[in-house]
């Protein structure tokens, strides 16, 4: 009787290990981030009832959660990622380039460290990343925990984009 042989991984495999895909790691990254973001609401005064500064405290959360996204990602090693899992790594980088480039040149005074860059730059940069993975033949879609927090911080950026790019209407106490 053959014995059957044993095939070696492929090279696109990352290798399994505690510290690639550690899910204590990965929770405290997570919670850590949102934490953070809590912490910066509750100091800056936005956190309140009724909430008055919706879409600047999800900006804010939006922004600490991305940027633990390279860290984690970088971890979980080579491999394809879905488009969610792109557009993660891309925001979280272009977020740590900015605040990193900020801190180069000496202008840290008053900077909102979790979301340095405008909504009406980073909805569009974030939507053409999006479409490049996935026109790049990328999987689209993955029902991963990474994959999802990807989407939906894209679909966050994308939408205060947008929404940063209507114009100005009146406030009913403005018309009072």
């Amino acid at each position: 009787m053959p014995t059957p042989t044993k095939r070696a991984p492929s090279r696109g495999q990352a290798p399994n290990s505690s510290a690639s895909s550690s899910p204590a790691l990965n929770a405290a990254l997570v919670l850590a981030a949102v934490g953070y973001g809590t912490m910066l609401l509750v100091d800056r005064r936005e956190l309140s009832w009724p909430p008055r500064e919706l879409l600047s405290s999800l900006a804010t959360l939006a922004g600490c959660l991305a940027m633990v996204g390279p860290l984690l990602l970088w971890r979980k090693g080579a491999g394809e990622g879905t488009v969610g899992e792109l557009t993660w790594m891309v925001g979280g980088l272009i977020l740590w380039a900015f605040d990193l480039s900020a801190l180069a040149v000496g202008r840290t005074r008053g900077m909102d460290w979790a979301a340095p860059v405008a909504p009406e730059l980073l909805g569009p940069v974030i939507l053409a990343v999006m479409v490049g993975g996935w026109r790049t033949g990328r999987t689209a879609w993955s029902w991963t925990w990474t994959s999802v927090t990807g989407w939906l911080l894209g679909l966050i950026w994308v939408g205060m984009g947008a929404l940063a790019m209507l114009p100005q209407r009146p406030s009913l106490a403005a018309l009072s």
